[in-house]
């Protein structure tokens, strides 16, 4: 029968992998906690998957789903417990809190319901209770109210001991004590943690001022848009009103979702600098399978069962281990499956390292390892490069050849074995522009291992020599007791300006996209207003040709109307005509062609928006721009303006011209005076003059209607578009002003923090010591030119005489330095 699993511990197992470190200290207090609650061993091992992040490992859906409703509120809160038991909330922890209350269908209210009361006691209203309380943590304080269970009860002690004031501070011995040993060591330990507290007041203190202002920027977008919807307008100009901020909210909101992902960055900076604080960092990384395990068996003393006999670790997770105030971040394989996770993890470490460790083999150096290294360089991190020479040392006859042949094995660089090894990569590193950036070091990690097991006693001596690992080990030593204190600054103050620098320089492309889209939108305007001008006269060219064209044709008519009228009284004349008219269609045709310059005019303003609209719209694309409108709601506006371009263009009828005083006329000079033919003649005459002058003066009454009745339609559309442009414009410009402010504010702390950071640096040079207070700073750094991970030129008060040389100081900075008076 299948042993129950133990659900609320698995899912206290996933919170603790949730911020994608597992610390040494967190593995063992989870393994004692499980003794303590008695889990059975198919619980351990689905733990153990877990842990090592297997892929048939239960989810934290799965998980959730098993937790009876009975209890899912004591488990809550076992789980909100450890989320803050480092004191930091992050939002990989917060976003499997939410994953499990979606399982259970708990409105967030519900989670919140836990946390605030927990809050709230620890601020001063309420200090006598956190006084009686001082023993427990936060973390703690959020299990107090309720220990139903025996994991809740454990969890007490377990929390207080991963509690931030004791986390890792239990020390291991090492192995070769003396790699970490005696005055020097103990001198450099010292003057890291005085240079580390005071560079950190500084980084907290830029890091939080950061997140202030991109908050602040998340709020001035959102009231841009507020004040645009609730502004008192005219009706149009409040319907644009509206348009324009539903059409701004689509930019707006990925504004705001770049905010909130460089927020996160910060955060998880600032959570960096805080692990970093307290230890010398190192963080092994490079290619599954490089040797990493057996490297950390060396420095550590610790794992050596695990290597070589099939167990060694799969986790994706960073391994944290820490004695004598060093702290080893070991981390997943680069390239391992699930690759691009794997590389996310281990990039999360390079902000708290002090020193990054390379491992690469001597059967499998690829250039894309190299690819990775660049990032290293980018964010100036000291690297060193361990080529693993792997040789088969476990067959008894190469163990032998190997001891008796060390001279082979051991190359000078010059020539040998390991050449074509260091060639390939120099080579990959020049291809990838990181030659010159770091040693390499050659070891033979099995040879250092073989040296640990018992079966090889008596040639240990022998092996670790041939090793070469002391070299790797010396190069540690060197690296903290002769540039730990400036290693520390690079960290916590040098890679600091990098964080706040990428929202900046982020900010920046925004501002400066915005601006461009305000120029573009400007000259767009313009155009329309052209465009709809030219398209304004060319419907009344093709009105006016249409309409002579149409009179010309009914004058033609008039001379047969009037020959076969001519005696008609007046009424008879009259009704005549009106049915000639109607017979041509004269006012029918006039409608016709008003109808047509209404389509036409509506068609070229749609051609317009296509045209303009598609401009701007492959700028964008083709730019990378952000910047968006909301197409539905645009393409709305653009079907209000072409409907508004067709409206009042059409007319129901024109008044045909009155001849009843014509045709009175003629009768009387029909009856009088006159021979027939002549009488004809001049009956005709008139009636040709009187109707001919109708026709012209009824031309000019269509042609003067149709003029006022065209103008002032296109002149709505051109109000109605420079109105929406001039409101969009406008907001616009404020949200580009408040990007600019906020670039401004993230720039004057990568100021002050590259201005910390250089009297660090000078410091360095010239072997002292001083105070890090903005004082101390201001009186001997003027000004810092630094492009981050690339070159520093610092402009000083007074001249400095370095005692460190230019090669020196380069190599240890990787940027390029220089020094102004």
């Amino acid at each position: 029968m299948t042993e129950p699993l133990h659900y609320q511990f698995l899912l206290l197992t996933h919170v603790i992998c949730a911020d994608g470190q597992i610390h040494s200290e967190e593995a063992k207090a989870l393994h004692e906690l499980g003794s303590q609650v008695q889990i059975n061993e198919a619980t351990q091992n689905e733990a153990d998957k877990i842990l090592s992040q297997e892929s048939d490992c239960l989810s934290v859906r799965e998980i959730a789903g098993k937790i009876p409703v009975n209890q899912q509120e004591e488990t809550m809160r076992q789980v909100l417990a450890i989320a803050h038991v480092d004191g930091y909330y992050a939002p990989t922890e917060k976003q499997l809190v939410d994953t499990i209350r979606q399982v259970w269908n708990w409105p967030e209210r519900r989670v919140n319901s836990i946390l605030e009361p927990v809050m709230l006691s620890i601020w001063p209203a309420n200090r006598a209770t956190q006084e009686e309380e001082s023993d427990l943590s936060l973390a703690a304080r959020v299990l107090k109210s309720q220990q139903n269970s025996p994991l809740s009860k454990a969890l007490i002690g377990f929390i207080k001991d991963l509690a931030p004031d004791t986390l890792g501070q239990t020390i291991k011995k090492l192995e070769r004590e003396v790699l970490l040993s005696g005055p020097e060591y103990d001198a450099a330990i010292a003057q890291c943690a005085k240079i580390a507290q005071e560079d950190y007041a500084f980084t907290e203190s830029a890091l939080n001022q950061s997140r202030e202002a991109l908050s602040k920027l998340d709020q001035d977008l959102k009231a841009i848009l507020a004040n645009l919807q609730k502004t008192p307008k005219g009706k149009s100009e409040s319907s644009s009103a509206q348009e324009v901020a539903q059409q701004l909210e689509q930019s707006r909101q990925a504004l705001t979702d770049e905010i909130v992902q460089k927020l996160e960055d910060l955060n998880a900076s600032l959570k960096a600098k805080q692990r970093a604080l307290n230890h010398f960092s190192i963080a092994f990384m490079g290619r599954t399978k490089a040797g990493k395990s057996t490297l950390h068996a060396i420095v550590t003393g610790e794992g050596w069962e695990a290597i070589g006999v099939g167990k060694q670790r799969t986790t994706r997770l960073n391994r944290v281990y820490e004695w004598k105030n060093i702290r080893i971040i070991d981390t997943p394989g680069i390239g391992a499956p699930g690759g691009q996770t794997d590389e996310q993890i281990a990039r999360s470490v390079i902000d708290e390292s002090d020193v990054i460790c390379y491992v690469v083999t001597n059967d499998s150096i690829q250039e894309t390892e190299f690819r990775f290294v660049n990032l290293l360089k980018e964010k100036a991190k000291p690297l060193i490069v361990l080529l693993n020479v792997k040789y088969n040392l476990r067959d008894a006859r190469r163990l032998e050849h190997f001891l008796k042949n060390q001279a082979k094995f051991i190359d000078n660089r010059r020539n040998g074995v390991l050449k074509g090894h260091l060639d390939r990569i120099a080579d990959y590193a020049a291809s990838q522009g990181v030659e010159n950036y770091f040693s390499v070091i050659p070891a033979m990690l099995l040879a250092a291992q073989l040296s640990h097991e018992p079966e090889h006693t008596e040639a240990a001596d022998k092996l670790y020599q041939l090793s070469q690992v002391q070299d790797f080990l010396d190069s540690i030593r060197e690296s903290l007791i002769y540039y730990g204190p400036i290693r520390r600054s690079q960290t916590l103050l040098g890679s600091t300006v990098g964080s706040i620098e990428a929202p900046k320089v982020w900010i920046n492309s925004q501002q400066q996209e915005y601006r461009q889209v305000i120029l573009i939108l400007e000259d767009k305007s313009s155009q329309f207003k052209v465009r709809i001008s030219n398209a304004k006269e060319d419907g009344l060219r093709y009105f006016r040709t249409k309409v002579k064209k149409l009179f010309t044709d009914a004058k033609l008519r008039v001379s047969g109307f009037a020959e076969a009228h001519w005696q008609d009284k007046e009424d008879v004349l009259n009704r005549a005509w009106q049915t000639e008219l109607n017979n041509i269609k004269l006012n029918a045709s006039i409608q016709q062609e008003y109808e047509e310059v209404s389509r036409r005019f509506k068609k070229e303003i749609e051609s317009i928006i296509n045209e303009i609209g598609g401009e701007m719209n492959l700028i964008f694309i083709l730019g990378g721009s952000s910047f968006k409108l909301n197409e539905q709601d645009s393409s709305t506006r653009w079907r209000n303006i072409l409907r508004l371009a067709s409206v009042g263009m059409m007319i129901a009828s024109f008044t045909n011209p009155v001849f009843a005083v014509i045709g009175i006329g003629i009768g009387v000079i029909a009856q009088f005076f006159k021979s027939k033919d002549k009488k004809r003649r001049e009956a005709v005459a008139k009636i040709k003059e009187a109707l001919t002058s109708e026709l012209e003066k009824y031309e000019q009454q269509v042609l003067g209607s149709f003029e006022k009745d065209f103008d002032k339609h296109c002149k709505a559309v051109e109000a109605e578009i420079t109105q929406y442009f001039n409101i969009l414009i406008e907001n616009l410009k404020k949200i580009q002003s408040s990007l600019l402010s906020g670039e401004k504010s993230l720039n004057s702390l990568t100021i002050r923090l590259n201005k910390a950071y250089a009297k660090r640096v000078l410091d360095w040079c010239l072997d002292r010591y001083e105070l890090l207070e903005d004082a101390t700073v201001d009186r001997e750094v003027i000004s810092v030119k630094r492009d981050f991970g690339q070159q520093m030129t610092i402009h000083t008060r007074s001249e400095v005489s370095l005692q460190k040389s230019q090669v020196d100081i380069e190599s240890v900075l990787q940027e390029k330095f220089t020094l102004e008076y």
